[in-house]
């Protein structure tokens, strides 16, 4: 079921019940998450349950300020901005900006403790209920670049991401997360939060560093 909000820009955004469930991929036997937007800094469950974490990148991806958040970073009457994933079969993939490392994107990964997985994960769900699809992406190390294995992700499924924003400039973006506010504190903390753990891990984050130029 999903509830339809209507906002001041006549824009129609969609907050569901849980997020979308990529059907084509078997989690079975997947105990890691991969995060690049919140839970770089605010891990999905207990750390009791964490069993490590680790850095780590993806490939073949970009990671933008294109979905809209009314539930998180913002309010329906006015949404802010939080990352998403597009990928090669995303339509706006290419019109996204060139930048020196557009298909990798670099995050934190949790392996959970398989016996909490069960519980955690229709959280995780509901987190990520503003238009985010659950599918799988393989990682690798930043220092070895070899492959640490498949993990759990959220991201923008094309044709089924209703808080897709589109396109936006560096510049436009940032005046959104400027005056943006929400149930989780200001969308530019949380701009802030993510650059700074790329930038404590030495990536350099080009869409990140020039949305920071506005501000």
């Amino acid at each position: 079921m999903r509830r339809s909000i209507e906002t001041k820009a006549t824009k129609k955004l969609c907050v569901w019940e849980s997020a979308a469930i990529d059907k084509s991929v078997n989690f079975e036997g997947i105990n890691r998450i991969f995060g690049y937007g919140s839970l770089c800094w605010k891990p999905p469950c207990d750390e009791k349950f964490i069993a490590s974490r680790e850095t780590c990148y993806v490939n073949d991806l970009k990671r933008r300020f294109y979905n809209y958040s009314c539930d998180h970073r913002g309010t329906p009457e006015n949404p802010g901005l939080v990352v998403t994933l597009l990928g090669k079969d995303h339509p706006d993939y290419s019109k996204a900006s060139t930048l020196t490392k557009e298909n990798q994107v670099f995050g934190l990964c949790f392996t959970i403790e398989d016996s909490y997985l069960d519980t955690l994960l229709p959280e995780l769900d509901y987190r990520e209920r503003h238009g985010y699809t659950r599918t799988l992406v393989e990682t690798y190390d930043p220092k070895t670049n070899k492959s640490k294995g498949k993990a759990i992700v959220y991201l923008a499924e094309p044709g089924n991401d209703p808080a897709y924003a589109g396109v936006l400039a560096e510049d436009d973006i940032a005046s959104i997360i400027t005056k943006s506010k929400g149930p989780s504190g200001m969308n530019l903390e949380y701009f802030n939060l993510l650059l700074e753990f790329c930038e404590s891990h030495g990536w350099n984050d080009e869409h990140l560093q020039k949305i920071k130029k506005y501000f």
